[in-house]
């Protein structure tokens, strides 16, 4: 028998530690509180994508300190892409998470957007993992009688400071309820083709210019 894998949910992983942002998005997220009514998760942590609805809008993706970061996220997004057979992609929003004790974060992905990352800039060794579903979860329950790579339906991935995570934005994530009293920084990012950036109106990508042009 022949067995052919189809319809990959591909999961790539880099590693940077040369980052070092957690005083300064612990800045951000002093100077600027997260309001109510911008809070976009039901188990919420702190997170500066909401920022941009208060009356401050502070944005992350234009931030320089983060400039360094977005470059080299986005050469390992090139190089998953082009692994995968895709064209080259533009990023087109980026933000941080701040976890506190209590905090987690629902299954969820990312819509309009191709890929999407999470990068940890400081996490401890008994911090929350990350966990992937298989999409969609599958209708009927399976005995598994022995696991391997045909028949996993979740995977869970350790936060480990300076590593990356890339895949494609439709993939169900979440993250657990964190139960350590340290703090969990992570930072997320969305992609889109360039092609389909380019033929977009002007003020639909703002933020994909201004990305590029900088990190020229």
């Amino acid at each position: 028998m022949y067995i052919e894998e189809w319809f990959c949910s591909p999961i790539a992983s880099f590693q940077n530690e040369n980052f070092d942002l957690t005083d300064h998005c612990l800045k951000i997220k002093d100077e600027n509180p997260m309001d109510n009514h911008a809070k976009m998760w039901i188990h919420n942590p702190y997170n500066s994508l909401s920022l941009i609805r208060q009356e401050n809008g502070y944005n992350a993706i234009y931030d320089p300190k983060f400039f360094k970061l977005n470059q080299w996220v986005q050469k390992c997004v090139n190089e998953f892409s082009e692994e995968c057979g895709y064209q080259k992609m533009g990023l087109i929003n980026m933000w941080f998470n701040v976890y506190e004790k209590g905090d987690s974060q629902e299954f969820h992905n990312h819509g309009e957007s191709h890929f999407s990352c999470v990068y940890y800039a400081k996490a401890e060794e008994n911090d929350s993992n990350i966990i992937f579903n298989r999409s969609p979860w599958p209708m009927m329950h399976y005995n598994i009688v022995k696991s391997n790579r045909l028949n996993f339906n979740q995977v869970r991935y350790k936060p480990v400071m300076g590593s990356l995570l890339v895949f494609k934005s439709d993939t169900m994530h979440m993250v657990e309820k964190k139960v350590t009293d340290d703090i969990r920084i992570s930072f997320s990012f969305n992609f889109v083709e360039l092609a389909r950036i380019a033929k977009s109106p002007p003020n639909s990508r703002n933020n994909i210019t201004t990305i590029n042009q900088r990190n020229s």
